[in-house]
């Protein structure tokens, strides 16, 4: 079974292959430090609101959100963690360690992008999928590995959390904790990655659920204790800040579009292809295409790209119960489910009268076209 995979020893390759992809993140530290970096414009606002941590201006919500203009009330996103976790870092050094918290963000997940491949694969495949990991950070470039902006820092997150689903398709139990932990993080920091988040999270705890609670009832009893706990720690602060402070997640939830809507289906199934499933898909290059308009990328050849990456997910998943390997049916349900989360994504965000259709607030398009392509 995939789960039994982990009381094996690391092998050198596994390790081998965790060390170079964490190398960007040292290069773009020092090269950081060496040319005086410091963030500048909207990724400054976390450098000084993280500081605010441990301090009487704590903040327990999010930064402010151009959503607002979207549902006709001022509302901020809905929680701090991203602060919370920058916030070692910034009080040590507010500039540098900007990109310090980030790049430990990021670096953390493609830590549990390896240990999720080490339940599912065998080292050589571990390996595969780190080099195909590197390919996708080689699309951003090392600026993004430091970035504090969410519609930069939170597409590597995302991607783990991809993997971490897979995890709990095959009945992984650990990986409902961790998977609940990014995702907080992930939803709390930008609106943007709402969709997919809770698509590809709810599919993912659910097919746990449904895998082991017959089968290992103590397995999944843990599994649901560690979930339980980590969804409160990680939204304590909002809640604090719903009964006792703004009120910020009623207003959220409560709110109703003010006339701003989203895209439609027809122009989010174009976002989705030609972001990361119709070439050059999500490899180098591909992002200084991005929206201009939709990649060239026509309705028609979108849709057929769109329904041949979902059918290849089916099938997947049909191969892996045909041959009894739960392995395969994991990723083939997971991709499958981050497909219908990107549409869900790209589909509904709303395109505000002020900013238009914004090219930062669909690049985690990439994290899908590349889990996808990789699991497949």
């Amino acid at each position: 079974m995939a789960c039994d995979r982990l009381r094996r020893p690391v092998d050198g390759i596994e390790w081998v292959a965790l060390g170079a992809a964490l190398v960007p993140f040292v290069v773009a530290l020092v090269r950081a430090g060496v040319q005086d970096w410091m963030p500048m414009g909207d990724a400054a606002y976390f450098t000084v609101r993280s500081r605010d941590v441990f301090t009487a201006h704590w903040p327990f919500v999010g930064a402010w959100s151009s959503g607002s203009l979207a549902v006709g009330v001022p509302v901020n996103n809905l929680g701090p963690m991203q602060l919370d976790l920058l916030a070692p870092f910034t009080k040590v050094s507010p500039y540098l360690g900007t990109g310090i918290g980030s790049a430990a963000i990021n670096a953390v997940s493609v830590g549990l992008v390896w240990f999720v491949a080490r339940r599912l694969f065998g080292p050589r495949r571990v390996a595969l999928v780190m080099a195909a990991t590197l390919l996708l950070m080689a699309t951003f470039g090392l600026s993004w590995l430091i970035d504090a902006r969410p519609q930069y820092g939170l597409v590597l997150p995302f991607y783990a959390l991809l993997w971490l689903t897979a995890g709990m398709w095959a009945g992984v139990g650990s990986a409902v904790p961790l998977g609940l932990a990014v995702a907080s993080l992930v939803v709390q920091t930008h609106f943007t990655y709402v969709y997919g988040t809770v698509i590809v999270t709810a599919a993912g705890v659910i097919a746990y659920t449904i895998t082991v609670m017959r089968d290992r009832p103590p397995a999944w009893r843990r599994a649901a204790g560690w979930a339980a706990v980590v969804l409160a720690v990680c939204w304590v602060q909002p809640l604090i800040d719903q009964f006792f402070g703004s009120g910020n997640l009623g207003d959220v939830l409560g709110a109703e579009r003010g006339g701003e809507s989203g895209p439609g289906l027809g122009a989010g199934v174009q976002v989705l292809a030609g972001g990361s499933l119709v070439p050059p898909f999500w490899l180098p290059g591909s992002i200084g295409t991005f929206l201009q308009p939709h990649d060239g990328v026509t309705l028609r050849g979108a849709v057929v790209g769109v329904l041949l990456w979902s059918a290849a997910a089916a099938l997947l998943v049909l191969i892996g119960r045909r041959i009894g390997s739960r392995v395969p049916a994991a990723l083939g349900a997971a991709a499958f489910a981050a497909l219908i989360g990107g549409l869900a994504g790209a589909t509904l965000t709303p395109v505000t009268t002020e900013f238009g259709f914004t090219q930062q607030n669909y690049y985690w398009v990439w994290a899908v076209g590349a889990f996808a392509t990789i699991a497949l």
